[in-house]
């Protein structure tokens, strides 16, 4: 046996010694246990064998670079297959061990199970694309700026409210991008203002166009330090209601100079009644 040891035996690393033939020589404990098969059952197969077809061309293809002297030891993610078909992501470390006359004598690939680990980065990879999806189909408009005014992140609702595309906005400054000057000079006093304050700030504001006007909430985001790196905001198209808003302004200064008239017809009427 080449490596019959309590060491290997017992080590908490699965360990596979596996042929320049690609033939399984041994597997220790750990090993077995993670693939569901006994010593014995796994002597019978191919090294390729033991793992899910996505990935056995790249293993024959990695441990025959090990071979040519492409390279001493090479680390990579793979998934192995159990015995009951399941499929577990583990880590995988190969090394080839040469011989006196510096032929391939075995492989010794090590493995760590990782598949809680990739399920996690699989299930926040899935939040991350379903956060983006929500950023990108938002009505409203969602940005980064840093403190210089450079655009970090826009989404797409932006394109409809000034005809510029979102991907154009990216690393630019406001200053760059084409917008009206009138609106730079707000939108950078409200992130100076929150960048000095450092607190959150709720604003409304004219847009680009000088027609659309919006609702913002803008907070800092802060480094390690402390210190305000960017500020967050997203504003919603209140152009409609503060249209009404005016409507209503309007109507009541209407009504109350009509209500000054009527009290000034009464006045008069009162003053006639008195004198007669």
């Amino acid at each position: 046996m080449l490596a019959k040891s309590a060491i290997f035996d017992h080590s908490d690393v699965g360990t596979i010694l596996v042929s320049p033939g690609h033939r399984v020589l041994q597997a220790n404990r750990a090993f077995c246990g993670l693939v569901g098969l006994t010593g014995d059952e796994i002597l019978q197969f191919n090294y390729e064998e033991l793992f899910h077809p996505d990935h056995a061309v790249e293993e024959v293809a990695a441990t025959q670079r090990l071979t040519c002297g492409e390279s001493d030891i090479y680390p990579a993610q793979r998934q192995l297959i159990r015995r009951d078909g399941s499929p577990v992501w583990v880590l995988l470390s190969a090394a080839l061990v040469r011989d006196d006359w510096q032929q391939p004598a075995y492989f010794i690939v090590q493995v760590q199970n990782i598949e809680a680990s990739k399920q996690l980065e699989n299930e926040r990879a899935a939040q991350s694309a379903a956060l983006r999806a929500l950023l990108e189909n938002a009505p409203d408009v969602i940005s980064r700026l840093d403190t210089s005014t450079r655009v970090l992140y826009v989404n797409d609702a932006i394109e409809e409210i000034t005809g510029v595309p979102a991907a154009q906005f990216f690393g630019r400054p406001l200053a760059d991008i084409g917008l009206s000057p009138a609106f730079v000079a707000g939108f950078t006093a409200i992130l100076r203002e929150v960048a000095v304050t450092r607190q959150p700030l709720n604003k409304e504001y004219t847009g680009s166009d000088g027609v659309r006007h919006f609702y913002g909430r803008f907070v800092p985001e802060f480094d390690e330090q402390g210190d305000v790196i960017s500020v967050m905001s997203v504003s919603r198209d209140i152009t409609a209601m503060h249209r009404v808003r005016l409507e209503l302004s309007a109507a009541r200064r209407e009504l109350e100079a009509a209500n000054a008239e009527l009290a000034r017809s009464n006045r008069q009427l009162l003053e006639l009644a008195n004198h007669d």
